[in-house]
């Protein structure tokens, strides 16, 4: 299993933690998911991460 840290903060992400991922849109689809995870993500703990509420 891939290993990540927040791209912002650099704290180490945890199995089942919530993150956040920035990745483009894989043009094959999201059957190779793992590895454009591995090679394309920006993992962002949730501290780093500000969401906007729908209004």
């Amino acid at each position: 299993m891939a290993k990540f840290t927040c791209t912002r903060c650099g704290k180490p992400l945890a199995v089942n933690e919530p993150v956040f991922f920035k990745l483009p849109l894989p043009a094959k689809g999201f059957t190779e998911i793992q590895a454009n995870l591995k090679l394309t993500a920006q993992p962002y703990c949730t501290n780093c991460v500000q969401v906007k509420p729908k209004d």
